[in-house]
Formats: structure tokens, C-alpha cells, sequence
């Protein structure tokens, strides 16, 4: 029950005085927090403003932490952090252990909740440190929890299963809520390892607490995980009533990350589904419980998918749309990022002298200057330009390289490599290439340190090869980081120096704050590069797709009419496609589609125009050509196509043929559709024919 308000202006008052009166606020704080959390914070911001007057500073500590939880249960994420690394701060300042494992602890699910995954397991390693110093078994297991938790959101799955393991110990004696934490977490674990059967159960377990607590979370994340694993075993009925039950449990409630999540994976699941209407209204509801907690991750992750699902449809402008607003986030996530890791790197700066704080303070001021301007940034040559340019600001390098994975062969492509002023493209690199330093960085997910390359490389590689060797330069200094981005591995970066010993953590330190900004950028200019192409080109047949082929050619038309120029069109039909798909497949099919894009293009000059139709038929401007030059290139194709043989494994190789009408435009044309159509109709002509041949609309009219 609550305390009266008499006797907490009574213990407010006697606060004044004695220090000691704390311990009421904090049982307070304790018992009724989860219960009756705003009576508890405007009692605490009181007690917090007589600590703050008297300068009690232990005091002071377990206020902001306890106010630490409740902005963290009310998904204010970002002031739950300012607020527990204030209280960490004082209780490192008095060497109160159990305060800093506690405040070390809080920490872990605010970081979680803001994607940031190396400071939560940083902060619950050192939370376990102390707490297992103090020898107090039931907060040991609290915080093996939470950072089990960490592990898990981060898709740790190994590491967080050793840790829970020692809590399952003590199963019997954990509180209600610390039950369902480990059982969200195993269950997330069993459901990694496919054990199905038992990752249901531990929801069943989720369940029989809600019914005790009474706490609408405890329902939304159990029906959630439901809906996760019976879409692994394939009840997909099953899985999108779990998922609808969840949403239900989250009707009226105050939006948090558990019903982001929710609306996120029944999104995804609609997608993969291939419901992309119904997957769009659920990512736009994520999108919105995201602004409303103000988490840019949740955002990246919910535009991310939103462009996917456009791209799907084909609808590469909203795709596009889409992915910009992706990439706004990110930069504004990487600096949100930069801002929370400057606060934690605050508390470090405590034990050192302040020379060094004003050198680590320039250098992250410097990484997150670079950081805004490189995430601003969409090509990709242009890119690497700038990111030698900035890098060399921060870091002593004389050699500079990047290395982008190419997933189809396992190698890495140094196609940017700077020694002074001199840039080279030193080829690939196998990715397992026992002897490559970058590789060993990249496979093993770690930063290669050297600072005597003759001597220390052999705690990596047994043998090494340099890259930049095969320019004949030779490094002595190097470092090399891996470039992630959402967990998947893009490349490695590497600062290198003539000089031994030339770098130090610090450098370190920066180059791996400086990769994280690099990744993205590399990644928008891919990303701005893919969607730009399907906005305009065939993904699979590389040539113009149909919008946009037809814009082009609106331009050819106008000067037909209006400057009397020549144009001709050819309509390209594959001849018993639908034969080929069926007896061979469909993706024998999309290899014949490519070829026969491959063999057309072979033979029209590169002011011609050719663009995927649709299905098997192709379509193809000649802007200043004759209808005999048309002619001669259609019969060029027709025979091109005719002595190409298809190998198909196990079975004998065939032939492909295609059917072609040939029009040309003469003026007369109201519009580009009446000579596409008289170019359909030779195309018809040369059907009925026998296949294999082409028809030209104006001999068909002689005839």
C-alpha cells in the first residue's frame, strides 16, 4: 500500500537531516514501482531535489537509479540511460560495489531496447563481476537474466544459453518475474536450435504467470513466441491466430518495444507469406509505435521491410521512398549511438587523468563529425574517397584499404587500396585464405592489432601475406576491422603504417567507431545503387524494364513526328516458353530469359533500346534506323537465338527459337502504342507462320 502523503512530507523533512532516511524511499521505490509508478516518481524526484541540496551523494545514486526503471518501463529508453549512468557515476565515485553492479545491471535492458548490443553485455559482464564478488546468489541470477537477455536480442544464442544455466539451477526460488524472463529467453534459445516442442512449452509456462500477474506483457510476448514457433513448424494457420492474440492482449495498452515486436514478426510473417497489402499495414503500425517511443532502429528495421515489400510489387518508387527513409534513421541511429557511447565513455574517463578524456573526447567529437558526413553520402566511389579522406583526420595511416565481400565467389575485392596519394585496385582476396590478415578479421569477427608485422602476425596467421605487398608496399603497423551491418559482414577496413608500434587502443578504439559510420555509408551507396537499378532496369534480364523503356522511347517518338526522324520496333516473342518451363523448370526458364536478352543485345547498337516486356516477350527500340537495318538485325537475333543450345543436367541439351514482328514508324502514328501494336500483330504473323521467323508489319501489308 501506499505511504500517506503525511508521512512522506515527515520522512521528506527528516531527509533534510539524515542521510540514513533514504532507506524509506527506497523500500517505497521497491514494493510499489511496477504498482503505482507515477505516485513513486514524483515521490522520488522530491527526495532526489532534497539529495541534490544536501550533496548526499549515495542518496542521490539509488533515486536516479529507481527513476532509471521507471522511464525504462515506460520505454523512455534514452532518459533511462542519462539518469543510471548519472547514479553509476556517483556510486564508481564512492566505491559502493552493490550500487554499481545494480546501476551496471539497469543499464543492460535500456541498451538492449536501443539495439545496442555491445554495451549491454559490456555493462551486464561487469554488473556479474561485482555482483559475484559480493557472493549474492538471488542478484547474481537477476543479472544473469538480463544479460542473457542481451545475448539473446542479439542472436547470441550459445552465450546466452551458458548463462541461463547456471540460473535454471535455482528455478524454484526465482521470483514470478524473473520465471518468465528465463522462460522468454529459453524459449528464444530452443526455438534457435529447432527444438519446437520445447520452445512451445516454456510458452505455456509464460502463460500460467500472466494468469497470475495479471500483466498484458507477459500475454502479448508468449502468443508472440507462440506465433514464432509454430510458423517454424509450418502452422501457418496456427501461427497467424498467436500472432492476432497478441495484438489483441496489446489493444489499449501504453505502445512499448514487446508490441513493436509483435507487429514486426506478424509483419514479417504476412511477407513471407507473400500477403504484401496485409504485411504494409502492420509495418506501417510497428513504424508508428516506433516514432511514438522515438527508437530509429525500430524504424530501420520497419522501413527496411516496407521497401521490401514495394520491391516485391514491383513498385520501385515507394521502394526507393522507402529505403531514404531507412537511411535517415540510420544516420540519426548512429548518432544517437555515438551520443550514449560518449555518455558511457564518461564513467571510464573517471579513473584516467584529464589529458586523456580531452584526447578520447576530440577523437569521438571527430568520428561523429566523419560520421554525419559519410552517412550523407551515396556513391560508392565517392564514398571511399571520403572515407581515406576523413579516416586519415583520425588515424596516422600512410595506407588505406577496403575490401567488399563478393558473396557468389567468398572473396574479398580490394578494389580500393591508397598509399599516399596513389590508389590501386589490388584484386580479391579468398576470404578463407589461411595466410589473408583481412580474412582472419572478417571469418573470425575480431580487429587484427599488429604493431611489428614480422613478429606478431603469427598470432593470427602461421604465414602471411600482406595486401599491399603487391604493390610493393610494406607495412609494419596494421589494424584491420570487420564492417557489419545488422550483423551481417560487408568487408574489413585497414589503417596501415611503415612505422612499428604505431598504434595504440585508442586507435583502435576510434577505427572501430569510424567502421561502424563506414559500413552504413558503403551500405546506402549499395542500397541507393540496387533500388536506383530495379527502379529502372530487369532484375534478372539486366535490360530496361517496361516503364522505363517506354519513357525512353517516348523521346524517339517525338522526333518522328516532330523532326521526321527513323524508328523502328521490334516485338520478340520466345517460342514455346511455357513447354521449357514445364519440362525443364522454371529456373532453366529465367536462364533461357538471360540468354536470350544476352544474344539481343549481342546485336543492336548501344543507342537501341531493349526492354523486358513481359513474361518471354522482349521489346526493342532502333531510334535512326531503316526498316531494311531493322530487318537485318531482327534476322541476326532469330538466328542467334536459333543456334544457341540450352545443357540441362541428365538431360540432352535443346534448341530455343523466338518469333519476330518488326514495324516502322512513318508519322502517321497518333501515338508509340499504334506502332507497338502493329509490331504485335507481324509478331502474331510469324506465330501462325511456323515460329522461328521474322515478320515485318509493312510486307504484310504488300501481301
Amino acid at each position: 500500500m501506499n505511504k500517506s502523503l503525511k508521512e512522506v512530507e515527515l520522512q521528506l523533512q527528516r531527509l533534510k537531516n539524515d542521510p540514513k532516511i533514504i532507506d524509506f524511499f527506497i523500500e517505497l521505490a521497491y514494493q510499489n514501482l511496477r504498482q503505482d509508478p507515477e505516485y513513486v516518481r514524483s515521490i522520488l524526484e522530491q527526495a532526489l531535489e532534497v539529495c541534490r541540496g544536501q550533496n548526499y551523494k549515495i542518496p542521490m545514486a539509488e533515486c536516479l537509479y529507481y527513476l532509471g526503471w521507471y522511464y525504462c518501463d515506460k520505454s523512455d529508453y534514452r532518459k533511462s540511460v542519462r539518469l543510471l549512468l548519472e547514479a553509476n557515476n556517483l556510486f564508481i565515485e564512492m566505491g559502493h560495489k552493490r550500487g554499481m553492479s545494480k546501476s551496471y545491471n539497469a543499464l543492460v535492458p535500456n541498451y538492449v531496447e536501443l539495439s545496442m548490443f555491445d554495451l549491454a553485455i559490456e555493462n551486464g559482464i561487469k554488473s556479474l563481476d561485482i555482483a559475484e564478488e559480493l557472493d549474492e546468489e538471488t542478484f547474481t541470477n537477476t543479472i544473469l537474466l538480463n544479460t542473457g537477455f542481451a545475448y539473446v536480442s542479439c542472436e547470441k544464442y550459445e552465450e546466452a544459453a551458458q548463462l541461463v544455466k547456471r540460473v535454471r539451477i535455482y528455478e524454484d526460488h526465482l521470483s514470478l518475474d524473473s520465471k518468465v524472463s528465463l522462460y522468454c529467453i529459453m524459449s528464444q534459445i530452443k526455438l534457435h536450435e529447432n527444438e519446437l516442442a520445447e520452445a512451445y512449452e516454456y510458452t505455456d509456462k509464460i502463460i500460467e504467470i500472466a494468469h497470475i500477474r495479471g500483466f498484458s506483457n507477459y500475454y502479448i510476448e508468449a502468443e508472440n513466441l507462440r506465433g514464432l514457433v509454430t510458423w517454424r513448424m509450418q502452422k501457418y494457420d496456427v501461427s497467424e491466430e498467436h500472432f492476432k492474440k497478441a495484438l489483441v492482449y496489446g489493444k489499449g495498452e501504453a505502445y512499448n518495444n514487446v508490441i513493436f515486436t509483435t507487429y514486426y514478426s506478424y509483419a514479417e510473417f504476412l511477407y513471407e507469406r507473400k500477403k504484401y497489402e496485409q504485411a504494409k499495414e502492420y509495418i506501417i503500425g510497428a513504424i508508428e509505435i516506433g516514432k511514438t517511443l522515438g527508437l530509429p532502429y525500430a524504424l530501420i528495421k520497419g522501413y527496411k521491410l516496407l521497401s521490401k515489400c514495394y520491391a516485391e510489387q514491383e513498385d520501385y518508387k515507394e521502394a526507393y521512398e522507402a529505403s531514404n527513409v531507412c537511411r535517415n534513421y540510420e544516420k540519426e541511429f548512429f548518432n544517437l549511438n555515438s551520443s550514449l557511447a560518449f555518455n558511457q565513455l564518461n564513467i571510464r574517463t573517471l579513473q584516467v587523468k584529464a589529458t586523456l578524456y580531452e584526447q578520447l573526447y576530440n577523437k569521438i567529437e571527430g568520428v561523429f563529425r566523419v560520421g554525419q558526413r559519410l552517412t550523407s553520402n551515396l556513391d560508392i566511389k565517392e564514398t571511399f574517397e571520403s572515407i581515406y579522406r576523413e579516416l586519415t583526420t583520425l588515424v596516422d595511416a600512410d595506407a588505406f584499404g577496403l575490401a567488399l565481400i563478393d558473396d557468389e565467389e567468398n572473396n574479398l575485392n580490394y578494389e580500393f587500396f591508397r598509399v599516399e596519394n596513389n590508389n590501386y585496385n589490388l584484386g580479391a582476396v579468398y576470404m578463407y585464405d589461411e595466410t589473408s590478415l583481412g580474412g582472419y578479421a572478417l571469418t573470425h569477427d575480431v580487429i587484427v592489432h599488429i604493431n611489428d608485422t614480422d613478429k606478431e602476425s603469427a598470432k593470427y596467421v602461421k604465414h602471411h601475406r600482406l595486401i599491399g605487398e603487391r604493390i610493393g608496399y610494406k607495412a609494419q603497423s596494421i589494424i584491420y576491422c570487420p564492417l557489419t551491418v545488422e550483423n551481417k559482414k560487408i568487408g574489413v577496413v585497414t589503417a596501415q603504417s611503415r612505422n612499428k608500434n604505431a598504434y595504440n587502443e585508442r586507435d583502435i578504439s576510434t577505427l572501430k567507431l569510424f567502421a561502424t559510420y563506414a559500413a552504413i555509408a558503403i551500405y546506402n551507396g549499395q542500397l541507393f545503387k540496387q533500388v536506383n537499378y530495379l527502379a529502372n532496369f530487369d532484375g534478372l534480364t539486366d535490360v530496361w524494364n517496361r516503364r522505363e523503356v517506354f519513357k525512353l522511347a517516348e523521346r524517339a517518338f517525338k522526333k518522328v513526328k516532330n523532326l521526321k526522324d527513323k524508328l523502328c520496333v521490334i516485338m520478340l516473342d520466345i517460342d514455346y516458353f511455357k513447354h521449357i518451363n514445364d519440362e525443364y523448370g522454371h529456373l532453366v526458364g529465367d536462364k533461357v530469359l538471360v540468354r536470350v536478352a544476352a544474344i539481343s543485345k549481342e546485336q543492336i547498337k548501344k543507342t537501341d533500346l531493349i526492354g523486358r516486356y513481359g513474361g518471354e516477350e522482349f521489346i526493342i527500340f532502333l531510334p535512326q534506323t531503316t526498316l531494311e537495318e531493322a530487318l537485318i538485325r531482327a534476322n541476326k537475333i532469330c538466328e542467334g537465338i536459333h543456334n544457341y543450345k540450352k545443357k540441362v543436367p541428365n538431360k540432352p541439351p535443346f534448341r530455343i527459337s523466338a518469333s519476330l514482328g518488326v514495324y516502322e514508324f512513318d508519322g502517321s502514328e497518333m501515338n508509340l502504342d499504334e506502332g507497338i501494336k502493329r509490331a504485335d500483330e507481324a509478331l502474331y504473323q510469324a506465330k501462325q507462320q511456323g515460329k522461328n521467323q521474322v515478320v515485318c508489319y509493312q510486307e504484310t501489308l504488300k501481301a
